[in-house]
């Protein structure tokens, strides 16, 4: 509370908006659970993909597959359309959980080639698949990267005779928060009572997710 901006943070029961805040009102379909991760985590992968440019017909190397990962490979195939999505991370659990929306689900260095690279997972390790990653003419936009990870070398040469892009996202603008509500109103079915389970999974959903409630 002594701070400039008290009642700032959004876990909590109330907050404080200043002047010329912008706001996006939610769908009552939308639950609250997934609307909360309207703000920052989806709305960042919005402005990563802005910054990524049209993806329709290109391939798209996601790295780090955590929430921003996932939302990531789901909004390249679902609004960007792209031709072929591979998914990287360390992590087994995490790649599991992208099996069935990426075209192909590898550990770090794969060797892949791709149009387009997105890092989110923030280890330098990943920044250096992505930029190893790019075709001649490729873009790479880091949004992983928000603290210091160490130093990623990258030769000017490559860079330049290849005509490739390297940019930065941090955050997002009110019109990705405005992208971030349409895209979680477009790419889900639900809330689902626990009554209706065994219809859900005996019928395929195009959805990328199913909200299961236990309230009736």
């Amino acid at each position: 509370m002594d701070s400039a901006w008290p009642l700032s943070g959004t876990y909590a029961t109330h907050i404080h908006l200043l002047a010329g805040q912008a706001v996006e009102e939610v769908p009552g379909r939308i639950p609250d659970a997934v609307a909360s991760t309207a703000g920052c985590a989806v709305a960042t992968v919005m402005a990563a993909l802005e910054q990524a440019g049209d993806l329709c017909g290109r391939s798209v190397l996601v790295t780090g597959v955590g929430m921003l990962g996932m939302i990531a490979v789901v909004a390249a195939r679902a609004g960007g359309g792209a031709r072929r999505i591979i998914a990287s991370d360390p992590d087994p659990r995490s790649r599991a959980l992208v099996a069935d929306l990426a075209d192909v689900v590898s550990g770090p260095g794969g060797g892949h080639l791709v149009d387009v690279s997105l890092e989110f997972s923030g280890a330098a390790s990943a920044v250096g698949e992505c930029l190893a990653s790019l075709d001649i003419g490729g873009r790479a936009v880091l949004a992983g990267t928000v603290a210091p990870v160490g130093d990623v070398q990258v030769d000017p040469e490559w860079l330049v005779r290849g005509w490739r892009t390297v940019t930065g996202v941090h955050n997002y603008e009110p019109r990705h928060l405005e992208e971030a509500v349409a895209f979680l109103d477009s790419e889900g079915d639900g809330p689902v009572p626990l009554d209706r389970l065994p219809e859900v999974f005996a019928t395929a959903s195009p959805a990328a997710r199913v909200v299961i409630t236990t309230v009736g």
